[in-house]
């Protein structure tokens, strides 16, 4: 197709052709200028998606009409990239492939994706995409290509059964082994005891000790979330222990006693010192038939403190496995060398008083 130059009215074959004997003959003028003065449109050149100026390509293409990551942005796009896969599958490697690269890209603690930056931006363009009535995702015709596209002949597994292997799969990842507990909620797996579960056919795959007999059992799933929820929770433990059964339920004097209660009655911090102390005590009469101080075997002038400080371990101030007797003899002060190490009674995090003399005979 023949052109015809505007400056000096010569023919010449096509655009590529003008562009040379522009270059050659009219160098007073560049391609851009010559572009611009005669075959420029109206709003030509400008990003219709960010409102900035796009590239030059030359005479023959002009200005690009997007950018590359604007146009990745538009509905146009995102339709072509659907029409595209549409009847194709994935191989198995390639799969393979994308899980693992999606997995270290959300370990590596270095990464983008793992900033508050980058999560605040993607929530925000998501919320944009979905609070956008223009937005192909808002439409009815988008609704209807989905449900189509799951429904009868169309769907993938239309006239299929998955193998057994697959079953196997879909309710191990259902279902988390040990090391799993121990990565995700690692608070939970310091403060109770726990293994694998023998007895493979179970949904939960760990056993836990009872707080009250101290036997191996199996807990139903929403004990079991109520139990990590208040131990990874910032509050920390709310008397959610775990028990084989109801009667050892019942017989725990510290369920529901709550560490953290914001009650600050004189009745209930009376009843909720009595509760820890007397538990304390009663464990080692049962064992040695006297009480005695744990450091230096003295009888008299007891108090009882806390092995690991409140300050540093809040979920196990109510525990008794974490009560220590100590006596408060001038002599041997074992309670203010061993009793209160590390700040231990901040009066913030629970009601008990660690400088309280027990009397045994009230007792």
């Amino acid at each position: 197709m023949k052109i015809k130059c505007n400056i000096c009215s010569k023919m010449l074959k096509n655009k590529r052709c003008l562009a040379v004997h522009i270059s050659k003959n009219h160098k007073s003028i560049t391609n851009k200028e010559y572009y611009d003065k005669f075959f420029k449109k109206e709003n030509e050149g400008i990003c219709p998606v960010c409102k900035k100026p796009t590239t030059y390509n030359g005479i023959i293409r002009g200005y690009s009409t997007y950018h590359r990551w604007c146009f990745q942005k538009t509905d146009k796009f995102k339709k072509a990239v659907s029409n595209a896969q549409t009847g194709k599958k994935t191989s198995i490697k390639t799969r393979h492939k994308l899980s693992n690269s999606i997995k270290e890209r959300w370990d590596d603690p270095n990464s983008i994706y793992n900033t508050d930056k980058y999560r605040k931006k993607h929530k925000k363009i998501t919320k944009e995409r979905w609070d956008d009535p223009n937005s192909i995702y808002n439409t009815d015709e988008y609704r209807k290509n989905i449900s189509i596209g799951l429904t009868g002949e169309k769907n993938g597994m239309y006239g299929k059964q998955m193998s057994l292997e697959t079953r196997k799969q879909m309710s191990n990842s259902h279902r988390p082994d040990i090391s799993i507990y121990r990565k995700k909620f690692p608070l939970f797996c310091k403060v109770e005891n726990i293994r694998e579960n023998k007895n493979k056919d179970e949904y939960i795959r760990i056993q836990v000790k009872c707080k009250s007999c101290k036997q191996w059992f199996t807990p139903d799933n929403g004990s079991l979330h109520s139990r990590i929820y208040a131990l990874e929770k910032e509050n920390g433990n709310d008397g959610l222990y775990l028990y084989c059964s109801d009667n050892c339920k019942n017989k725990c004097p510290l369920y529901r006693l709550n560490p953290k209660h914001s009650i600050s009655s004189n009745s209930y911090e009376r009843s909720y010192n009595i509760t820890f102390v007397k538990e304390v005590l009663k464990r080692q009469k049962d064992e040695l038939g006297y009480n005695e101080c744990e450091i230096c075997g003295l009888r008299k002038h007891l108090q009882i403190h806390h092995e690991k400080p409140q300050k540093t371990h809040p979920h196990l101030s109510l525990d008794p496995d974490n009560g220590i007797i100590l006596c408060g003899y001038l002599g041997n002060s074992c309670h203010l060398k061993f009793g209160h190490k590390d700040e231990c009674n901040t009066g913030k995090l629970a009601h008990l008083k660690c400088d309280k003399i027990i009397n045994l005979r009230e007792l």
